[in-house]
């Protein structure tokens, strides 16, 4: 038998190592499920092993952070919107360390997104710029084009490398619009933001965060938007397609789940919903609850399973995108304006972001959750983990 020669030749008779070559089609790296492989454990989840914890300094002011980013296996950056600073938190050794130059404006940020090698993006809700998060030096530093306008963005999507202008720009982030009239490109190769799409909307409080669906796309997240819309980075253009419904203050945050499946958390909607990211349209499910202002943001845990993080609930709830059940779970905290979005920080530790809550709380799930791998750099960029 002839020895194998790890060579081909392409049609002008060059020579090429195999390893050049690609069999089957390109997996996006942000939706590769690889990514998920033993990070939850077994990941069973079970009411009954459930703990949650309050920690860190008590702090009685309101709006204090808005959503957090892992940065690492048991570390969170809290984004700071109230706060003057942002945090490091390490979910095991439930420590709270706020960090970098202080700012004392008041609704700075609404969301970050991690952008790898320890960076971190914050969105700019009243703030006239983002920020870079940097906790290898533990900095923050404002960069970009300045815009005085207020309410502008509220939540992120990271969106990998981008072609613009005929120029390749890497690790992007879309700033998700709220009352902004588009949504907005955030580039740290060139430490700019540019405003896109052709569609201009002036309602107020139009989206809630966004999710990554693959291919250089991402749909936001309706708030008081009727539509669900696409962002597609190809192009640069934004798209109303499938309704949404007129009530006000729907949804706030959603979950990538699958390449099929976005689930969307319940603000003052009485159902979940979930996005089928084909057609991009939705659908609502579960038991109803009239209750205003339920959750914000919820944190993937497995199996198409989401913890919603309570903001006026008095538990968090576990949905499920399967079964298409929500159940309540947890003790009971009936205080309002909670927690401001959640974060996995592997091992089956969930840290919820205090708005109002004078500390941050940890939601264990508990030991079947564990041993879990490492959150790796892949995971952590992931459309299930990087995005309010």
């Amino acid at each position: 038998m002839l020895p194998f020669c790890g060579v081909f030749l392409d049609k002008d008779g060059n020579e090429h190592d195999l390893t050049e070559m690609s069999f089957g089609p390109k997996i996006d790296p942000l939706i590769n499920p690889a990514v998920l492989d033993g990070v939850f454990g077994d990941g069973v989840f079970d009411a009954g092993q459930v703990t949650i914890t309050k920690f860190g300094p008590t702090d009685a002011a309101t709006i204090k952070y808005f959503g957090g980013v892992c940065v690492g296996s048991g570390r969170v950056v809290a984004i700071p919107s109230n706060a003057s600073q942002p945090a490091l938190i390490d979910v095991n050794a439930m420590t709270v360390t706020p960090f970098g130059s202080t700012d004392t404006q008041a609704g700075k940020y609404r969301g970050g997104v991690y952008i790898g090698g320890g960076k971190v993006v914050a969105i700019p809700f009243n703030s006239t710029q983002p920020a870079m998060i940097d906790i290898n030096d533990l900095t923050i530093t404002k960069f970009g084009f300045a815009d005085s306008g207020t309410n502008k963005y509220t939540g992120g999507v990271y969106v990998g490398d981008v072609t613009n202008w005929g120029n390749q720009y890497k690790s992007n982030v879309v700033a998700v619009q709220f009352t902004s009239n588009r949504p907005a490109m955030i580039y740290p190769d060139i430490m700019d933001i540019s405003r896109f799409g052709s569609i201009t909307d002036a309602n107020a409080s139009k989206f809630f965060g966004g999710a990554y669906i693959g291919d250089g796309k991402a749909v936001v997240i309706s708030h008081n938007s009727s539509r669900v819309s696409l962002v597609d980075t190809n192009d640069m253009s934004f798209t109303w397609v499938g309704q949404a419904g007129t009530a006000t203050g729907k949804y706030a945050g959603g979950v990538y789940i699958d390449e099929n499946r976005v689930v969307t958390i319940p603000f003052s909607s009485t159902n979940p919903g979930i996005i089928d990211t084909n057609t991009i349209t939705i659908s609502t499910f579960g038991a109803a609850d009239a209750a205003a202002s339920k959750y914000a943001g919820g944190v993937y845990v497995g199996d198409g399973k989401v913890v919603a993080i309570p903001f006026n609930a008095s538990q968090p709830s576990l949905i499920d995108a399967n079964s298409r059940i929500i159940t309540k779970f947890g003790p009971a905290d009936a205080a309002a304006g909670k927690y401001y979005g959640g974060v996995y920080a592997g091992d089956g530790k969930i840290l919820a972001i205090p708005s109002g809550a004078s500390q941050f709380a940890l939601i264990d799930l508990g030991p079947s959750y564990r041993p879990a791998k490492p959150l790796t750099e892949a995971a952590l960029l992931s459309a299930w983990f990087n995005k309010f």
